[in-house]
């Protein structure tokens, strides 16, 4: 899942990827790969990040904003 809604959140704040990182305690990385969809932050992070930036967890994960899951999530492990 990409999570566009985090990246429009955290640009919104001017915020860098290591700032927002460093306030979270991970690496800027990390924010990096969950804004690109290439990982997906566990709950504690998603609510983390969504205290932080004080909006719903919700859009971070970009639920609705119409973006769905990726394919992959969608697959069972013995398709993939």
């Amino acid at each position: 899942m990409k999570a566009q809604g985090l990246r429009a959140i955290r640009k919104a704040r001017r915020w860098s990827q290591g700032e927002l990182a460093r306030l979270v305690g991970c690496h800027k990385n990390y924010i990096l790969d969950i804004e690109h969809g290439r990982r997906v932050p566990s709950y504690d992070l998603a609510f983390q990040l969504a205290v932080i930036l004080d909006v719903p967890t919700y859009q971070i994960m970009g639920v609705f904003s119409g973006e769905g899951l990726p394919m992959q999530c969608l697959q069972s492990k013995k398709d993939a």
